[in-house]
C-alpha cells in the first residue's frame, strides 16, 4: 500500500477514535440539554469549541514537530524506538484511566436536585468556558 494511503487511513482512524472520547462531546450535549439549545445552536457551539480544540492541537503538533525534527537528526534511536514506545504507553494509560473511571461512575447511585440558579450563566459565558476548556484539553 502506498505510504500516503497508509498515513491517510491512519489519520482517519485516529480522528474517529479521538472524536469518540466522551470528554470531547459530553459537555456540549449536557449544556445543550440543560440550556435547551436548538440543534442549530448545538452545532454552532460545537463548531466554535471544536475550533479552539483543533487550534491548540495544531499548535502543539507544530511545536512537537519542530522539536522532533531536531531530535531525529541527532537521536535516531529516540525517534525510532523510544518515542513510539512512549506514545503507546500514554495511550494505554489513558485507556486504563478511562476504564477505571467508567467502572467507578457506573456503580454509584445519586439523586438529582433541581434548583433554579439566580446567577444562571449566559450562553456566551458557557461557550467561552467550553472553548477555553477544549483549547487546553490536549494538555490533559
Amino acid at each position: 500500500m502506498n505510504t500516503y494511503w497508509t498515513i491517510f487511513f491512519g489519520i482517519l482512524l485516529l480522528s474517529v477514535i479521538h472524536a469518540a472520547i466522551p470528554n470531547h462531546w459530553a459537555p456540549l450535549v449536557v449544556f445543550g440539554k440543560t440550556e435547551k439549545w436548538t440543534a442549530r445552536q448545538l452545532v454552532l457551539y460545537t463548531a466554535i469549541a471544536g475550533f479552539a480544540h483543533t487550534a491548540s492541537t495544531v499548535l502543539i503538533g507544530i511545536i512537537v514537530g519542530v522539536i522532533g525534527i531536531q531530535l531525529s537528526r541527532e537521536y535516531q534511536l529516540v525517534t525510532r524506538v523510544v518515542a513510539p514506545l512512549v506514545l503507546i504507553a500514554l495511550g494505554v494509560e489513558y485507556l486504563v484511566r478511562d476504564i477505571r473511571a467508567n467502572k467507578k461512575h457506573n456503580h454509584h447511585h445519586h439523586e438529582h436536585i433541581h434548583i433554579e440558579d439566580p446567577n444562571k450563566k449566559t450562553t456566551f459565558g458557557i461557550l467561552v468556558s467550553l472553548s477555553v476548556a477544549m483549547f487546553f484539553l490536549p494538555l490533559y
